[in-house]
């Protein structure tokens, strides 16, 4: 299997840290898994917990609320990896009200500010994921107000 770039967003804790302990060694050597969490001294931490268990994780800042950490975020992704292989987007969150500034349509938004991020047009991981279902036709092919 070809090295990949794997990344898990919400992965300090919970689910997301048992997808990224369980994902490393079954992507094999020379694959890459970056632990997302938006808190640097939480997700520090995890790594160092999945190091004393004999997992590599690489730590990266990502609060998916807030465009300019989503924009800091897949500017590292770039430079560091320069690709993503495999999105894992675990993190989640509750809107207080109906609109926030990611729009109405927050967690599809949040996807299209990562996916258009982080992966070259050309990418054919990024086609698939931009490829609407019957169900997600209008929204995932509208633009959002917070998306451009």
């Amino acid at each position: 299997m070809a090295s990949k770039i794997a990344v898990v967003t919400g992965a300090n804790q919970g689910i997301g840290y048992e997808i990224v302990r369980l994902l490393k060694p079954a992507l094999g050597a020379g694959s890459r898994v970056v632990l997302c969490s938006r808190d640097r001294t939480r997700g520090q931490q995890a790594v160092e917990s999945l190091r004393d268990k004999g997992v590599e994780a690489d730590l990266g800042i990502l609060e998916i609320t807030d465009k300019n950490s989503i924009e800091s975020f897949a500017q590292w992704l770039r430079d560091t990896y320069g690709r993503v292989d495999i999105l894992i987007n675990n993190a989640g969150f509750a809107f207080k009200v109906r609109e926030c500034h990611l729009g109405s349509e927050g967690d599809m938004c949040t996807d299209r500010h990562v996916y258009d991020r982080a992966l070259p047009p050309s990418h054919s991981t990024y086609k698939r994921a931009r490829r609407p279902t019957s169900t997600t036709t209008e929204r995932s092919t509208s633009p959002r107000p917070c998306c451009r």
